[in-house]
């Protein structure tokens, strides 16, 4: 009695066809990608290998001071060998060989090594098992999925291979489905629905489903008609409306904006925010609460808080209790061409100082007119985009050079002074200033003192007959007169140098 078979023999024919159809299209592409893909495996399990024993291939392990093996984890190991592993991916069915190794640990127990770059009874990759459950999920069953890959993956993915795949994309996807959602933070719930077409007992057939959207405190919600002007914005609300931050297109010019309904808006790293701009507008850096238009700085902050760098270097502020520090580059390698700096007093003894009124705020302020610093000093001067002159501030140093030449002028006057009026034979000795010689027409004074305690002395007169000079002195009480002029007493002298603020004495 003969078979009676349903199937014909053609579809049969053009089924094995199918499969042995591209055997014969050799691509080198293909191959030199394989290849590539190949050597770069070997070489990630190759260097997690190496990481593992803390030594390359035919390498010894590094000795420490003492002699001992400087292994890591305090593992060593030996290598034995290879095995082939065949490993299927989007890139096709390559062989690889993966090293064996017997690893020691510390209390001499030995263990086979496994890589976790390439786990043990893995086969395919992610992404290939990820391509033959998309196919299935496409509308297909399992033997159209196998031919539909089977110039990919060289006849290796049969119906029992696409069905494990499926069973674990199930499971996944029934553990996604059944999780709880008690401890999400689910402030709005979207209902929908939609309908598809679908396979169900080999028939096509189309079915509706519900969808149900959870949207939580920190996922971003497009807005609707309450938007301004009703433009798009991408924006999020707080859990109870009252406060939104959004970006928004505003007017006819196509202008991003960052709003904000209410509150702060804070850049955040952790649990520290970094930047804050309040709703009156003031930027705060390293402060929550800023005071001004731009605050830099908090409380817990010290140091340097400011850093402003071009090409030619870089300067730093810092603030302090009563001064503030500016520190800029000054190292004697980013310069060249050094000389000393000019007379700069007489630079700066032509700028106009000037008292004024500020227009805007109605306060009185000390400075100059740019109008009048172009005529003294144009390199100064600048221009903005305003069309307004700017003055650029004096270099401090040249205020510095300016007062160290107006004190050496001023202690080389001085001191030429004083060493005049000790030529004269006026000098200064414990706060007091002394005359040598005193020649005067008349001499008005409301005391005369003469000598002192320690050095008595007396006064000179002269004869009117004769000339003859007479020393009257007073003795006991009495007064006594001596033929000849009074003797000099001093027997020292001092002058004050200004220069280095010392005082200096000489005998006489």
């Amino acid at each position: 009695m003969g078979s009676n078979n349903t199937k014909s023999v053609a579809l049969h024919s053009a089924a094995f066809a199918s499969t042995q159809l591209f055997d014969d299209w050799f691509d080198p592409i293909e191959m030199g990608v394989r290849a590539q893909v190949r050597r770069f495996i070997e070489g990630m399990i190759e260097a997690e290998l190496e990481t593992a024993l803390s030594r390359p291939r035919y390498g010894r392990p590094a000795k420490t001071r003492d002699g001992a093996d400087n292994a890591a984890a305090g593992l060593s190991g030996h290598r034995h060998g290879h095995r082939s592993r065949s490993l299927m991916g989007t890139f096709g069915r390559v062989e690889i060989r993966v090293p064996r190794t017997r690893l020691t640990s510390a209390d001499g127990k030995t263990s086979e090594w496994k890589s976790k770059t390439l786990p043990a009874y893995h086969r395919r990759t992610r992404a290939a098992d990820a391509l033959i459950a998309g196919a299935y999920l496409s509308g297909t069953n399992t033997r159209r999925v196998r031919r539909a890959l089977a110039a990919l993956f060289g006849g290796a993915v049969g119906k029992d291979v696409v069905s494990r795949v499926w069973r674990k994309v199930q499971g996944d996807w029934e553990a996604w489905n059944n999780r709880s959602l008690a401890d999400e933070p689910i402030v709005r719930l979207i209902l929908d629905g939609t309908v598809v077409r679908v396979r169900l007992d080999k028939k096509a057939t189309s079915i509706s489903l519900l969808v149900v959207l959870g949207v939580t405190e920190r996922v971003l919600s497009l807005l609707d008609a309450r938007t301004v002007a009703h433009q798009p914005t991408l924006g999020v609300f707080s859990p109870d409306e009252s406060k939104l931050i959004g970006f928004s297109w505003e007017g006819s010019n196509s202008t991003a904006y960052l709003k904000s309904t209410g509150g702060n808006i804070a850049l955040r790293s952790n649990t520290t925010d970094i930047m804050t701009l309040t709703s009156g507008g003031n930027v705060g850096i390293s402060t929550t609460g800023p005071s001004y238009l731009l605050h830099v700085g908090s409380a817990s902050a010290s140091g340097i808080v400011a850093e402003l760098q071009n090409l030619s270097g870089a300067c730093t502020y810092q603030p302090g209790a009563s001064y503030e520090s500016v520190s800029c580059s000054s190292d004697a390698r980013l310069k060249k061409d050094i000389v000393d700096t000019g007379d700069m007093l007489a630079s700066l003894s032509d700028m106009r100082i000037r008292d004024f009124t500020v227009i805007a705020d109605g306060e009185r302020r000390t400075g100059v007119i740019a109008q009048e610093m172009l005529e003294s000093h144009p390199d100064l001067v600048h221009s903005n985009a305003e069309g307004f002159y700017t003055v650029e501030q004096p270099n401090p140093c040249i205020l510095v050079r300016a007062i160290q030449q107006l004190k050496a002028r001023t202690d080389n006057t001085l001191e030429a002074v004083i060493t005049g009026l000790t030529d004269f034979g006026v000098w200064i000795a414990k706060g007091q200033t002394y005359i040598r010689t005193l020649m005067a027409d008349q001499l008005w004074a409301k005391h005369v003192i003469l000598g002192s305690h320690q050095a008595p002395t007396g006064l000179t007169l002269y004869d009117g007959a004769d000339g003859s000079p007479y020393c009257v002195t007073i003795y006991a009480g009495s007064l006594v007169t001596t033929k000849g002029a009074c003797a000099n007493y001093w027997s020292f002298h001092c002058v004050i140098y200004v220069s280095d603020l010392t005082t200096r004495c000489f005998s006489r």
